[in-house]
């Protein structure tokens, strides 16, 4: 399974996903910062249903090239990580990905964040 099925695959999980209209759902009762930052750094809403059927469905695909959705797939996997309590090397991770979204020079991706 490549990266993206992968994150795919576990933000249905993450997430109350209803396969017939291929939706995901965040209740507005979530307590969970993690899950709510991720929702909203996935989909740039705060709560309710959104169209998911693969990483394709994320806002990033339609607005960056593909050297930039990777760094942004492993945000991603960050935050999944932390919500499944899987943490490995947690500080180390983030500093990896803050000197790539610096090394990239785009002014655009780091106003974003």
């Amino acid at each position: 399974m490549n990266k993206e099925s992968e994150i795919t695959e576990k933000i249905k999980c993450i997430y109350q996903y209803n396969n017939g209209s291929k939706t995901i759902y965040l209740d507005s009762d979530c307590k969970d910062i993690f899950k709510i930052l991720l929702f909203k750094f996935c989909f740039l809403i705060d709560k309710g249903s959104v169209k998911f059927e693969s990483c394709n469905n994320l806002w990033f695909y339609q607005t960056f090239e593909p050297f930039k959705q990777k760094l942004l797939l492993e945000i991603i996997s960050l935050f999944i990580s932390k919500i499944e309590n899987k943490i490995d090397n947690f500080d180390e991770r983030i500093k990896q990905i803050v000197q790539s979204l610096i090394n990239l020079g785009s002014y655009e991706l780091i106003k974003t964040f």
